[in-house]
């Protein structure tokens, strides 16, 4: 059979739907993934898998096809239906048992794309994602077995109050106003359901899951795809706003002003929550955050912890630290209590539950870090030969106080730090720096886009 090899990437798969991915390539990785699943001893008992899917348009028939593949295998499929990422992991974690989620996550409206679950919270990748493209290849499959079944499952109540479990409504003293933008992904129809019944006021933007994707793109990354919960918020008294991507496992939150909060600050507001919370918790970030992280976790009495980029990683290590949160720039939470794995639900809900509990607005939380934290954000870079052009900048930093390579090529100085890596999927290097003053991120900033840039070609 052949597979376009270029839809494998290194967390999941995704390729444009009606062109890489039909619906013979799905039933061939459900058959590929019951077999690396059984030579790997994580399916046994009652040979279940869980199933769902987002709303695409092509994520209807690549599901069935999936789930096709599967009872051809002898599997007991739990179907969750259309659901949120993390309403997936949530029903892998509640049924102990593998899954595929049928999601192109932030991607434009022609692609699809599939994550796979080992057990939460380790999901395939890597050097497994390219075993199962193999015996995708070679029709290495399971053998057909009798016996396989397909069922709807209703997991929606369960989560619910799996959230919640996690606030303290009785404790609020006022009701806050919310904008929810979920820019007609998965996001909308998990937070309506969430939010019901709690004294908040809740207003909608683009909540009806549609994977035309009308309104917006799913990439709340883009500055562009914030104008609308940016403009709601200012347009009438809002507490918060809550933008989703399309899967809605990524969040981002906007305060009482209209700006939209860095990732990596929300990350820092929150690891100290949790400090303060569990005196000597540890948090992860990753490699590319603010100092803002360290530097309030490490007040508050925690232990911040760095970590390279990406899901798998940073899953992997809060199983190995018992880390109690974890956060990243790019919009992804991960909670100990939750699975080990990222929730953008949760993360809105605690920032609610403290802002309705103790008080005061996002924008006062956040203002010291802004005031004192100069960020350059995630700049891309189109490069012929990235491992050269990081040579390069590795040279010129030699004698810098601080180096390392955790994840890409780090500097750190005492007023001033940067990453640079390379996209694991695309011809880009991806640049981030941070310093105590404007003048100096905008110098860093110069002088590192010259030479990235005098080396592209």
């Amino acid at each position: 059979m052949t597979i376009p090899s270029h839809v494998f990437r290194s967390y999941d798969i995704r390729g444009i739907a009606d062109q890489d991915l039909s619906d013979d390539f799905a039933r061939a990785l459900a058959r590929a993934f019951v077999r690396w699943l059984t030579d790997h001893g994580a399916l046994v008992g009652d040979r279940t898998l869980v199933v769902g899917r987002d709303m695409r348009q092509s994520s209807g028939r690549l599901s069935d096809a999936l789930i096709a593949g599967l009872i051809e295998s002898g599997i007991t499929v739990k179907d969750v239906g259309l659901v949120a990422s993390e309403q997936f992991y949530y029903a892998c974690a509640v049924a102990e048992t593998p899954g595929l989620m049928v999601t192109a996550s932030h991607n434009p409206a022609e692609y699809g794309g599939f994550k796979m679950v080992k057990k939460i919270p380790a999901f395939v990748g890597g050097d497994d994602l390219q075993a199962i493209r193999a015996m995708m290849e070679t029709e290495t499959f399971a053998p057909a077995l009798p016996g396989g079944t397909h069922a709807s499952w209703d997991i929606h109540p369960g989560f619910v109050e799996k959230m919640r479990s996690f606030i303290t409504p009785s404790a609020w003293t006022r009701s806050l106003s919310i904008v929810v933008d979920a820019g007609n992904g998965m996001g909308g129809p998990m937070a309506e359901e969430t939010l019901a019944g709690l004294p908040l006021s809740v207003r909608c933007l683009f909540c009806d899951p549609d994977g035309r994707f009308p309104n917006r793109s799913p990439n709340p990354l883009l500055p562009e795809n914030r104008r609308f919960v940016e403009a709601a918020v200012r347009s009438q008294p809002t507490d918060v706003g809550i933008l989703f991507d399309g899967d809605a496992d990524r969040v981002f939150l906007v305060d009482e002003t209209g700006v939209t909060l860095p990732g990596d600050f929300l990350t820092a507001l929150l690891g100290k929550y949790f400090c303060q919370r569990d005196p000597g918790a540890s948090v992860l970030f990753d490699v590319r955050s603010s100092w803002a992280v360290r530097d309030l976790v490490a007040a508050a009495g925690g232990k911040p912890i760095v970590s390279r980029v990406g899901h798998t990683h940073i899953k992997q290590k809060i199983q190995e630290t018992g880390t109690v949160f974890g956060g990243e720039v790019s919009g992804h939470f991960y909670y100990r209590d939750f699975f080990g794995v990222d929730s953008g639900m949760l993360t809105a809900l605690l920032v609610i539950d403290l802002l309705a509990t103790r008080g005061g607005t996002l924008s006062a939380l956040a203002a010291p870090l802004f005031a004192k934290y100069f960020l350059s954000g995630e700049l891309n870079f189109t490069v012929a030969d990235a491992p050269a052009v990081l040579a390069k900048i590795r040279q010129h930093f030699r004698g810098a106080t601080t180096v390392y390579e955790l994840d890409g090529f780090s500097v750190e100085e005492a007023d001033w730090h940067c990453n640079v890596r390379s996209s694991n999927t695309e011809p880009l290097l991806r640049l981030n720096v941070e310093a105590l003053s404007m003048r100096l991120l905008e110098e860093k900033l110069a002088l590192l886009t010259s030479i990235i840039q005098a080396n592209s070609h």
